[in-house]
């Protein structure tokens, strides 16, 4: 059991491919990839230890810091199947314990699809628990919408590049900085990396005051994403979370998405009900499971 090094990079990238779902083949990195996050000075912060056995690897498990949130880190990785239940799997997961603690790490965190996975049972047995569940919803006949006339003083807007990214950064604090897991954008630059286009950005004004914002993703594959959506707290309740869901969902419409799709946290009770009633139907979800380090 040891921290991996460059020049295992090959038999890293070979570990990866094994364990990794055949049909995420996008997914797939090879060993130059691993090669240069093995590199000391990778700016990206990812960790990497192997297990072996009679000189053979049989495990890795990765650590790389969780974007926004200061502290925390997402696990990943596996043991090849004809060498679970050895013992491998704990001693990797201790090792990476003792490494965050080491560094003053608070938590270690790990999606899954299902809490009957291996790795969800794995985890479980061993102190992580589900720290929240998001959803996946999506909602088909995208044709049938009906959008309501817009409120008086009330528009729809997008802006030029820098500015529609500098709106959002605002906006999202503003929105969802209170919430559990938040994960800020530290800058518009951040935000203008992810952004493909400035119009899929799309902002609600009141008057003068920019207050909601709704980012299209897509259209993929018929699918058109919205995510994130949300209002600033002192215009919710008025109406104007659906008003602006309607206008998204109409413009996901237009540009030839046949079903529209969201993500939520499970316990956004506020926002599945407004789903819910525009007929959007649960497809999939995530559990996030967690691990406490540190207190505090």
């Amino acid at each position: 059991m040891r921290a991996a090094e460059p020049a295992e990079a090959a038999a890293l990238a070979r570990l990866y491919a094994t364990l990794t779902d055949p049909d995420a083949a996008t997914l797939l990195l090879p060993p130059a990839a691993f090669a240069r996050r093995l590199q000391a000075d990778h700016p990206g912060g990812v960790r990497y230890w192997l297990a072996y056995r009679d000189r053979r690897p049989v495990g890795y498990a990765s650590v790389s810091p969780a974007p926004g949130l200061p502290g925390v880190y997402d696990l990943d990785g596996g043991v090849l199947p004809d060498h679970r239940r050895q013992g491998g799997g704990s001693r990797l997961l201790m090792a990476i314990v003792g490494a965050l603690r080491a560094q003053g790490a608070r938590r270690q965190s790990h999606p899954t699809p299902s809490l009957d996975t291996q790795a969800a049972r794995f985890l479980l047995s061993h102190d992580f628990v589900v720290g929240h569940r998001e959803m996946q919803l999506q909602r088909a006949d995208l044709e049938a919408l009906s959008v309501p006339a817009l409120p008086p003083s009330i528009r729809l807007q997008t802006f030029a590049r820098p500015v529609a990214a500098d709106h959002f950064r605002h906006l999202y604090e503003a929105a969802f900085r209170d919430s559990p897991w938040y994960q800020p954008y530290h800058s518009a630059a951040e935000v203008e990396t992810e952004l493909d286009r400035a119009t899929d950005l799309l902002f609600l004004t009141a008057g003068s005051r920019v207050v909601g914002f709704a980012w299209l993703r897509g259209p993929l594959d018929g699918v058109g994403e919205i995510e994130p959506i949300g209002l600033i707290p002192r215009w919710r309740g008025q109406g104007l979370g659906r008003v602006l869901l309607l206008a998204a969902l109409d413009r996901q419409r237009r540009r030839g998405a046949a079903r529209a799709q969201v993500a939520l946290w499970r316990d956004n009770e506020r926002a599945l009900a407004l789903y819910r009633s525009l007929d959007f139907r649960p497809v999939g979800q995530r559990y996030f499971l967690e691990r406490v380090l540190h207190s505090g």
